[in-house]
Formats: structure tokens, C-alpha cells, sequence
């Protein structure tokens, strides 16, 4: 067995002990993907690394009407210090390992989306903590470049048309997806400027 893929995960949550809940939730899935017989392939998963603080800007995450409305201050006043929402944030690495890389493109990504999709069809979610974590790991380029043809099915999606959108759909044109970036980046900017008026 050699190793085929290595990347470290950042996970957020809005308390240390929701990282470790989540942590220990993986572990459980991890054990049982490991004595899984119908594959030769194993996963590690390290211990977690101590929490730290992140920052977001208030006024410029939500809209003032959003704010109230979800009852941030009352909800979550532990987490709110000097116009900042604060979150805490850990890392574990995540490595697979199989005779030879069984994927296409030889990244080896394959193993951790395949991890993943073990645990939502073999370990669920009723287990869950109440109090979870979001994954936060930066995307690779090409993540990032699908999640943009992605994004361009769903907005051209035809529900008429009865196929999945992520696996039959058409595929963009380069110009297509271009003007397609560019309209959403627009629609960003105008958001977050809505954002900024919001608290005026």
C-alpha cells in the first residue's frame, strides 16, 4: 500500500467543542470505511490541530435587516466581540492509501470525495452533533473551475428537460462561462455594496 493522496482539512465552527464533536464524528466513519471489504484502500485521519479564532467584519457579512431577523446578538453573543462574529477553527490531515491511484486523473482527490460520500450513505447524519462544523479548505483550481460550469448548468437548467444537470447537462462555451463569471461577479459587488448601505 502506498500513499495516493495527502490534504489538509480546515474545518470552522462556532465552538472548540463542536470541531472536536465533528472530529470524532469522522473517526467513527473512518473505522468503518476501513473494515469496508469491498475495497483495498484505507484512510487516515490526524488528530486535530488547536482551535483558533477567525474573523468576519459584521457589516460587511450581513445585511442589517439579516442580522436582526436570524437574532445574532441574542443567539450568539459569544461569538460577537468589537464589530467582529468570531469563530474558532481547526485542521486534520487527511491521507488515503491503495495499491496504485484507482482515479482517471491520478490526483487522487477521488479518495477523499469517495470517503465523504461513505459517510453520508453508510453512517448518516442522525448521529450528527447538533452543533457541527463547516468545511473551510481552500478549493484547487479546477474545483473552482467546475463549480463554475456548475453554477452555469443550474442558472440554464430547463426543468423540462428531465436530465441531471451535473452529468448530462450541456457543457458552457468558453465565452459562455466567461460572461457567465462576469455577471456573477457583478452581482457580488452589488450585493456586498448592499451589504455596506445596510448599516447606514
Amino acid at each position: 500500500m502506498k500513499e495516493v493522496f495527502k490534504r489538509i482539512e480546515i474545518i470552522e465552527a462556532y465552538s472548540p467543542e463542536a470541531l472536536i464533536a465533528h472530529h470524532n464524528w469522522l473517526l467513527v466513519g473512518l473505522r468503518k470505511f476501513n473494515n469496508n471489504k469491498d475495497s483495498n484502500a484505507t484512510v487516515k485521519i490526524s488528530s486535530l490541530s488547536p482551535h483558533y479564532e477567525h474573523k468576519y467584519l459584521i457589516k460587511e457579512t450581513w445585511k442589517k435587516s439579516d442580522w436582526e431577523n436570524y437574532e445574532y446578538e441574542e443567539n450568539f453573543s459569544h461569538c460577537i466581540k468589537d464589530g467582529y462574529f468570531i469563530v474558532q477553527r481547526a485542521t486534520y490531515e487527511f491521507t488515503a492509501f491503495d495499491e496504485k491511484c484507482v482515479f482517471e486523473d491520478k490526483s487522487g482527490a477521488g479518495y477523499l470525495s469517495w470517503f465523504n460520500e461513505f459517510l453520508s450513505t453508510n453512517i448518516g447524519y442522525d448521529d450528527y452533533p447538533e452543533d457541527g462544523a463547516d468545511y473551510v479548505t481552500p478549493k484547487t483550481k479546477s474545483q473552482l473551475e467546475q463549480d463554475w460550469i456548475n453554477s452555469w448548468k443550474l442558472n440554464n437548467f430547463d426543468k423540462r428537460s428531465g436530465y441531471n444537470i451535473y452529468d448530462d447537462g450541456p457543457e458552457p462555451t468558453k465565452s459562455e462561462l466567461e460572461k457567465f463569471k462576469k455577471q456573477v461577479k457583478k452581482d457580488k459587488e452589488k450585493e456586498k455594496k448592499e451589504i455596506l448601505d445596510s448599516w447606514k
